[in-house]
């Protein structure tokens, strides 16, 4: 009889072929936890990257807040930072977390603390300073053994009051503030008769606003500006109506002489106004914006044949028109503006200011 032999090699394979299944299983198990490692280090790094920019963005807007504050504040109505500073950083979300204001503090001129925006804004504030915080889960990171389950990230920012350029957008009228004619009790009224003198500076050198004069409408464009206790700027012959000659005046600074228009209409806006309700660029009557106004004084006033007034200074005015040849415009408190500016504003003087983030 032949002889019968068992089949020993092939289940040495099959045992064989289901180790290296095995080995393969676990390899791929490492191999999936190491990548898992670096897509949740990717994506966590990401998100805490994005997290900061955040927070900081909370902090930049928080500090501008704050300086706003500080710009608008009167002794009137005296007001502190932090409402508004908490409001504006907690608007700025990222995902379902909302950063919080870790400290926010005034600054002075010379930089150094002057007191917290829990208290009324101090009378020598220029500005603020402010820190945040948030805290933000982690994701697919947190799998790995000691990963961290949360990241807190942080911002900081200070923004600080400037008197604005003297430089300034060009606008179709130049406004006399010695003995402004004040028509706040009949905006609409007509004559020499009509309303009051207020002068709309305090002082000249420095310029300073009447606080007063805030919030009042004044007669700027008008021909019986002259009949009004001289608010025509003590002009030669009466001729200044209020008109600017702007292509004359275009980029003149405070403390220098702009010509004026004899004319009797008045042309339309040359720039932009970068404020809120400010006019645009070519903005004719009736205009009902925001104009940034040079304001001239009557000492010194005119000589000769010049057509010429001294301006010592700007400030922010809505403008309305009365009819074709006669223009409101009410004065406006501290007129906040971007851009850059210099660092001599000071609470009373009042006018157009900028408020500038500084790094």
């Amino acid at each position: 009889m032949p002889k019968k032999y068992a089949v020993l090699p092939r289940v040495e394979e099959e045992t064989e072929r289901g180790a290296e299944r095995g080995q393969i299983i676990v390899m791929f198990a490492l191999f999936l936890v190491a990548m898992m490692g670096v897509l949740g280090l990717a994506t966590d790094v990401g998100y805490s990257m994005a997290a900061k920019r955040s927070v900081q963005g909370a902090a930049d807007s928080g500090a501008m807040a704050g300086a706003r504050m500080i710009a608008r504040y009167t002794t009137a109505a005296p007001t502190s930072a932090l409402s508004e500073v908490t409001t504006v950083v907690q608007k700025n979300t990222f995902g379902p977390v909302t950063p919080t204001v870790l400290s926010c503090e005034y600054i002075g001129n010379n930089w150094s603390v002057v007191g917290t925006c829990n208290q009324n804004v101090p009378a020598n504030a220029a500005g603020a300073r402010v820190k945040t915080r948030a805290t933000y889960k982690t994701w697919f990171i947190r799998v790995l053994p000691g990963a961290p389950k949360t990241v807190t990230v942080g911002g900081y920012a200070k923004a600080r009051v400037q008197s604005a350029a003297k430089s300034l957008p060009d606008a179709p009228f130049i406004v006399c503030g010695i003995n402004s004619w004040d028509v706040t009790s009949n905006p609409t009224g007509k004559g020499a008769s009509v309303g009051t003198n207020l002068s709309i500076l305090a002082s000249t050198s420095p310029m300073k606003i009447n606080p007063a004069a805030v919030g009042h409408t004044f007669r700027v464009h008008d021909p019986s500006l002259d009949q009004k206790g001289n608010a025509d700027c003590s002009s030669q012959a009466d001729r200044f109506k209020g008109l600017s000659k702007q292509s004359a005046n275009a980029g003149k600074t405070a403390g220098s002489w702009f010509t004026y228009d004899t004319g009797d209409k008045a042309g339309p806006t040359q720039t932009k106004v970068e404020g809120v309700e400010g006019c645009a660029a070519d903005t004719d009557a009736p205009y009902d914006c925001v104009m940034v106004l040079p304001i001239a004084t009557n000492s010194p006033a005119e000589s000769g044949n010049s057509k010429q007034v001294y301006v010592v200074g700007f400030a922010a005015f809505y403008v309305t028109t009365v009819d074709s040849n006669s223009h409101n415009a009410k004065l406006l408190d501290d007129y906040i503006m971007p851009g850059a500016g210099t660092d001599t504003w000071c609470r009373d003087c009042g006018g157009t200011v900028v408020i500038r983030l500084i790094w």
